[in-house]
């Protein structure tokens, strides 16, 4: 019921127009989920297709996968080793990646004006859409992100 109930809520918000100046969301075809050629684009056999070549060869599928949607700061060597006991496998073997860069700093770079966080308030027709640029900006110049000149590149920080 909650489900249902937050599917509504965000599908009254996209339905609501929008201010002048906003990019409106894009809404991915059910053929695939990227422009084709592009990075995760279906295959010409389309799902299936990748499902197949996956359970065929699981190592080859996902480091093509980690290739092409992923930025690598150094390239994996081994896509997969299998362990000794159940659950012990491991993937991308030498392999370095920045998770914020992957998770965030792709798409800002990507489209900045998408909406990065719709806030839905208790009051109805009060949401509030958060562009990704503007927001990162704000995030980024707040206090609790002003690090002393001390701080060198590779150290590890926590934010309380």
């Amino acid at each position: 019921m909650a489900l249902a109930a937050a599917r509504a809520r965000t599908l009254r918000a996209l339905s609501r127009p929008r201010p002048p100046g906003r990019v409106p969301l894009p809404v991915p075809s059910r053929s695939r989920c990227s422009p084709a050629g592009a990075p995760g684009a279906l295959p010409p056999g389309g799902y299936r297709a990748w499902r197949e070549r996956a359970a065929r060869d699981p190592a080859g599928f996902w480091a093509d996968v980690a290739r092409g949607w992923l930025r690598w700061d150094s390239p994996f060597h081994t896509a997969w080793q299998p362990g000794d006991t159940a659950g012990s496998a491991r993937w991308f073997l030498g392999g370095r990646l920045n998770v914020s860069v992957n998770c965030l700093d792709q798409h800002v770079e990507k489209s900045p004006n998408r909406v990065a966080l719709i806030w839905e308030r208790d009051e109805p027709g009060t949401a509030v859409h958060l562009d990704t640029e503007p927001w990162l900006e704000g995030i980024l110049s707040s206090p609790r992100f002003s690090f002393p000149s001390s701080v060198q590149f590779g150290a590890t920080l926590g934010l309380l």
